[in-house]
């Protein structure tokens, strides 16, 4: 008796969901336009924001590779200068200082080479710029320190995790960029001259240790063309998922119109 009043209650409830689902088939039968629209346009605007948002992500991604491009052909054409050129320089005489153009026959310290190299890259004109700097500059280095708050708190940071760069995105001149900083590690090379030089403010300095920082700025705008590509692949696969989801919404308004 129990079983059959069991399997009664299931077809009770069978007939009652059956009418319920065909209700609502008559009612949005009778608001369908209101209802395609509605779906249509949500999905068009779920589109919209993840092309946006992906779009700005991919920007994004593209400048802080490109920044990371330009530091690693900094810091290579630096390390080869100061350990080849600077280094040979030295051992066969020949003067090495900050203020090569006015004595005959001398070469730039890596410092000052770093900083010609810097100024090269902004005289570009894709505003693109490059800077070293530290908290412990030579003393002829007059703009050799930090600058604002992002490089104050790059050098903080730099020195807890020498291996992590620093970074941000602002707005100047309503345009925005990126700010990426790298720790500026002492080389073999240099150590022995940033100990014994006159006008080094610290001279206890070691293999590895923390100088300072590179930084390159990037304009947002500089990153959009190398960023196209993955862009483009991306809208592709953005595409075949709308596809999907009309194909959802046809399967959907059939339904509707099929008497079951």
């Amino acid at each position: 008796m129990q079983l059959l009043k069991l399997f009664t209650n299931d077809i009770l409830a069978t007939r009652r969901m059956k009418s319920k689902l065909k209700a609502l088939k008559i009612l949005l039968r009778k608001h369908i336009i209101e209802f395609s629209i509605l779906l249509m346009c949500s999905v068009l605007g779920i589109i919209f924001w993840s092309m946006n948002s992906l779009r700005i992500e991919i920007h994004k991604t593209t400048a802080i590779q490109m920044a990371g491009i330009y530091l690693d052909a900094f810091e290579g054409l630096r390390k080869v200068y100061s350990s080849q050129v600077a280094a040979r320089a030295l051992s066969k005489g020949l003067v090495v200082t900050h203020d090569y153009l006015q004595a005959e026959g001398a070469l730039p310290l890596p410092i000052t080479f770093s900083r010609d190299w810097a100024k090269e890259i902004a005289s570009n004109g894709k505003g693109v710029e490059a800077r070293v700097y530290s908290d412990f500059p030579f003393s002829f280095n007059r703009d050799g320190g930090p600058k604002d708050i992002f490089e104050e708190n790059a050098l903080k940071s730099l020195r807890l995790d020498p291996t992590k760069p620093v970074f941000e995105f602002d707005k100047s001149s309503d345009v925005w960029r990126l700010r990426y900083a790298r720790a500026d590690r002492m080389q073999a090379s240099c150590v022995e001259c940033h100990n014994n030089h006159p006008q080094s403010p610290k001279k206890d300095w070691q293999v590895g240790d923390v100088r300072g920082a590179l930084e390159v700025t990037i304009p947002m705008n500089a990153a959009s063309f190398e960023g196209m590509k993955i862009f483009r692949e991306k809208v592709l696969f953005i595409i075949i998922i709308s596809g999907l989801i009309f194909s959802l919404i046809y399967s959907t308004l059939k339904w509707l119109f099929t008497d079951q």
